[in-house]
């Protein structure tokens, strides 16, 4: 019984429907707006989506990302005022850089519809700290080729509850987008190497995903990087500060359940519950292991596709919000962090190869 009491809370608590949304007297709006979470945007609604909100005179800088291995446009849209084109020129203004990415996996839809989302209120005002503190380069649907390959939902997703139909987890070359940092294996990976580290490097990577397996009572789990060479201080601002502040704020503001990412497994005993592989070939270890501050969003595939379009938008939201308020912390300590890299580099020093878990 208390299970199920779990599992249903976040239904209950802080579910904004879309028609709420659309409501507002402007758009650009998703599809998943327009269709009452029916639908997801397709890649011709993202590109009109940014396409609308560039006509309406946002502070945005719209290019892309490359090709996918599929040969699709991979749209990449840079949101600053004052403009700047790249990550050197944010930093001499004394702003943070933030990289969010949706999509990786074509299937788990909210976070493009979110990061859409979040853009078209970022412009509107609505996070008034951002502006003047940050640099925002989004790629709402990354994995382009993966969510143009709809089929049903039974058998794309069977465990997602909406939309229906849905994309594909791989890219057209049937590679796993979120398993390539490291080997850049997919013309995507590549694109992100050269567009957005080599010329933006941010201070902070935001990859948003639907989870599956565990049935737990939380709207969204989350992780930060995962290793343990990731830089001590990158690891604990991480986990002690922004993470938890984060999931205070939405208990107390919104009702919002969240929890570290992981599943539940009886095959051990006792019961545990385990993350995931602290391999850097994933987009937020791999931003760990570059002295960056990598965050996961994983909304819970079991619930409604609106709640966790919220879910997300209200974790990627305040994440970003937290950053933009302590944005001297996290420049200064990814600057550290590189020059302790540096430092290891010139005087010699450790890295572990092999380690042992333990329960924290």
């Amino acid at each position: 019984m208390i299970r199920s009491l779990l599992l249903l809370l976040p239904l209950a608590l802080g579910c904004q429907t879309t028609n709420d949304l659309t409501s507002q007297p402007e758009g650009p709006w998703t599809r998943a707006e327009l269709s009452d979470a029916k639908q997801t945007s397709s890649l011709a609604d993202v590109n009109a989506f940014i396409a609308e909100l560039k006509s309406q005179g946002a502070p945005i800088v719209v290019s892309t990302l490359g090709k996918s291995a599929g040969g699709r446009d991979i749209p990449l849209v840079v949101l600053a005022d004052p403009p700047c084109s790249n990550g050197d020129e944010a930093r001499a203004s004394g702003r943070a850089v933030i990289y969010l990415q949706a999509n990786i996996h074509g299937g788990e839809v909210e976070g493009k519809e979110a990061a859409l989302a979040i853009l078209r209120d970022a412009c509107r005002g609505k996070y008034p700290l951002w502006l003047p503190n940050l640099v925002i380069v989004c790629v709402p649907v990354y994995n382009v080729d993966g969510n143009e390959a709809l089929g049903p939902g039974l058998r794309q997703r069977g465990h997602q509850d909406g939309p229906d139909p849905v994309g594909r987890r791989t890219n057209d070359d049937r590679l796993d987008l979120n398993r390539d940092c490291l080997k850049a294996d997919s013309p995507e990976m590549r694109g992100v190497l050269t567009r957005v580290w080599k010329v933006w490097d941010p201070h902070v990577v935001l990859d948003l995903h639907t989870t599956n397996g565990t049935r737990h009572g939380f709207s969204l789990t989350y992780s930060p990087p995962l290793g343990a060479d990731v830089d001590a201080a990158i690891q604990h601002w991480s986990k002690k500060v922004l993470l938890r502040d984060v999931s205070d704020k939405l208990r107390e503001k919104h009702g919002i359940l969240t929890f570290d990412y992981g599943n539940s497994s009886s095959r051990s005993q006792p019961r545990s519950w385990t993350s995931f592989s602290p391999q850097p070939r994933y987009v937020t270890n791999h931003a760990g292991i570059r002295n960056r501050f990598g965050i996961l969003s994983e909304a819970t595939s079991f619930l409604p596709f609106a709640h966790r379009i919220e879910a997300t938008t209200l974790f990627t939201s305040t994440v970003i919000t937290h950053v933009a308020a302590h944005v001297e912390d996290v420049i200064r300590i990814c600057a550290e962090a590189d020059q302790r890299s540096l430092q290891m580099a010139d005087e010699g020093g450790e890295l572990g190869l092999s380690f042992e878990t333990v329960s924290r």
